[in-house]
């Protein structure tokens, strides 16, 4: 009885190796063919195969580096990751479409996780089929005709941050130079364009917090 619980104990084991095995080759061939992809299109030369761009996009502006390889290598080109991967840029508005609207592209699974933590299972967070149908449901929101009605709120708040901004920067302390902060200023422009263009509801001139806004807005009754 002990020989043949050996015997099964080491075929279990075996089974074991070679699953995981067969995990890590599958693995190394995805890698390396995602090194290789792209092979054809120029890009930015990495200065590091385990790194990447990913150092260089760090320590750079927001959105800099991106225009300055789209100067240089054209609308379309590829970046490198970690490990020698492949990433497809795309700034050519009719790749961007085709892209956007094929089913052949799908965010991938950790992205979709992590919007779907801050946003639920909505519009900003699933695909195919059920993406198509809230698509559908707010599609009558943003028509030309409904987009030109609202458009002017949106210039009007816009207006109003640029005039905040150039106060800011001809006062006299600011002479010397001074770095403006706008993470606050931004958020709060988009809650008020949102609350005036679906719920009719301003909260440009309110000092209560964003999330107290919020909930006043939720209390607010349907205009017909």
């Amino acid at each position: 009885m002990a020989s043949l619980y050996s015997i099964s104990q080491w075929a279990f084991s075996g089974h074991l190796v070679i699953l995981a095995l067969t995990v890590l080759v599958g693995l190394a061939v995805r890698q390396i063919s995602r090194m290789y992809t792209l092979g054809d299109l120029v890009g930015p030369p990495a200065s590091s195969w385990l790194f990447g761009h990913e150092f260089e996009l760090q320590e750079s502006l927001v959105g800099t580096r991106y225009n300055e390889w789209a100067k240089e290598y054209g609308p379309t080109y590829k970046t490198k990751g970690p490990l020698g991967i492949s990433y497809l840029m795309v700034g050519d508005p009719r790749g961007a479409s085709h892209i956007l609207n094929s089913r052949n592209y799908i965010r991938p699974r950790e992205d979709a996780i992590s919007l779907e933590q801050f946003f639920g299972r909505g519009l900003f967070s699933v695909e195919g089929d059920k993406h198509r149908k809230q698509r559908g449901i707010v599609n009558p929101a943003f028509t030309s005709p409904t987009v030109r009605e609202v458009s002017h709120v949106i210039f009007d708040l816009a207006l109003d941050l640029k005039n905040s901004l150039s106060d800011e920067l001809d006062s006299e302390e600011n002479q010397h130079g001074k770095i403006l902060e706008i993470s606050s200023k931004i958020p709060r422009v988009t809650l008020d364009a949102i609350s005036m263009t679906a719920f009719a509801y301003d909260v440009g001139n309110s000092n209560q917090s964003i999330p107290n806004l919020i909930a006043k807005i939720s209390d607010v009754p349907q205009t017909t």
